[in-house]
This record gives C-alpha cells, sequence and structure tokens, in this order.
C-alpha cells in the first residue's frame, strides 16, 4: 500500500534534484582558488616588502660605513705618513757610517813604526780607485797617506787595514821614499819630503756599501775600547 504524506505541500522535505550537488561543489572550488590567489598575493607582497625593507637597511649601513670610512681617512693618511718617515729615517740609519768607530780601529791598527801624515773619508768613493780593485765596490772610502820605517811595515798597516769593521778592499796607490823618487828621476809622483828618508804610503780601504745583516737574535756589539758598551 503507498504511503500518503498528508503534511502540506510547503512542509514536505525536498529531495534533491540531479545535477543540483554539482554547482555547489563548483562555487567551492572557485572560491577556494581565490582564496589561494589572495593568500599567494598577500605573501608575495609581504616578502616585496620585506625585500624593500632590507635593502633600504643595506643602503642605510652603506651610507653610515661610508660616512665612518671618511671620518677615519685622515687617520689613515697620517698611518700612511707615518710609515713612510720611519722607512725614510730608516734608510738613512742604514745608510750612516761609523766613521768614530773607523777611526778608533784605526788608531788600534797603526803598527808602532807607522803614522800617518794626512787622511780624508768620503760616502762615495772615486771610481778611479776602487776600479782597479777585483769586485768595484760602490761604498764609502779612507783615503790615508802615512810614513813607515820599513817596507815590511807598509805591507803590515795593508794587511791590519784590511781589519777594520766592513772594510772590503784595500788598494795600494804608492809606496816609496823621497830620495828613491829623486834618484829615479820619477816625476809626477805623490811622494814629498814630509817623511824624510822613511817610507811614505798612499792607500785606500774601501767599506762595504751596506752593513752586513746580523742574524736574528744576535747582536754586534762595539768593544768598549773603541766607544762602545762594556
Amino acid at each position: 500500500m503507498r504511503p500518503i504524506n498528508l503534511l502540506p505541500e510547503k512542509h514536505r522535505p525536498r529531495g534533491s534534484t540531479p545535477g543540483e550537488g554539482a554547482g555547489g561543489i563548483v562555487a567551492l572550488g572557485v572560491l577556494g582558488g581565490l582564496l589561494l590567489a589572495v593568500v599567494l598575493f598577500v605573501l608575495s607582497a609581504n616578502q616585496l616588502s620585506s625585500r624593500k625593507d632590507d635593502l633600504t637597511r643595506t643602503q642605510n649601513e652603506t651610507k653610515q660605513a661610508t660616512a665612518q670610512a671618511d671620518a677615519l681617512k685622515s687617520y689613515g693618511n697620517f698611518a700612511e705618513i707615518k710609515q713612510a718617515r720611519v722607512l725614510s729615517v730608516r734608510d738613512l740609519a742604514d745608510g750612516r757610517f761609523d766613521w768614530e768607530r773607523a777611526m778608533r780601529e784605526l788608531a788600534f791598527l797603526l803598527p808602532d813604526e807607522v803614522w800617518l801624515t794626512a787622511a780624508d773619508a768620503s760616502l762615495l768613493p772615486d771610481a778611479t780607485v776602487v776600479a782597479g780593485s777585483p769586485g768595484a765596490i760602490a761604498g764609502p772610502s779612507l783615503h790615508v797617506v802615512g810614513c813607515a820605517r820599513r817596507q815590511p811595515d807598509v805591507a803590515v798597516t795593508l794587511l791590519r787595514l784590511r781589519r777594520i769593521h766592513r772594510a772590503a778592499d784595500v788598494t795600494l796607490a804608492e809606496s816609496t821614499r823621497a830620495q828613491d823618487a829623486g834618484e829615479g828621476g820619477a816625476t809626477g809622483s805623490a811622494v814629498d819630503e814630509g817623511c824624510g828618508e822613511n817610507f811614505q804610503f798612499d792607500a785606500t780601504v774601501a767599506f762595504e756599501a751596506a752593513p752586513v745583516a746580523t742574524p736574528p737574535g744576535e747582536k754586534d756589539p762595539v768593544p768598549a775600547k773603541l766607544g762602545g758598551g762594556s
């Protein structure tokens, strides 16, 4: 027997019709897509804004660093000037020659039968003086003229002159007596009557252009008798 619904039409439950549920699903899909697009847009906008903020902060930091560098530039220039002056003073110190020590050593090294009548020194020796020696040395030089009782005393003097600190070569220009030069009829000789019957010699001591480097941890003390410490 077929059931009869006695409720009015408006109060009766409605049944689903074919195709009615598909429209709702499509609407939900569209709304989900729109929501996803909005979320992606917001995230992209936030990321772009964050990167702009990072760029602005980086530019500000760069400006601050540049300002600090400009403020400290004068100190950097001062440091460069100081370093240049230190190098200049060091070069001058390295180029100095201890003539006082050389004179003290010369006084100690001369034999008893030898004495000097003239001496002069130069930081740049005459090229003609050193040219004849093996291996020309463009360093300081000491030119001495003196007298000796005998020729062997002159030889000993030349050997001792080589013992002067930083001495590299000793050149003998002449060693003779005035009377021998007169008897031989020599002309243009540098020998004069200052030594009498003794031998007069003319020698040049050539020194190293730069002091020999002292190994690290070692010292090159000057003896006390030459003006150094004890």
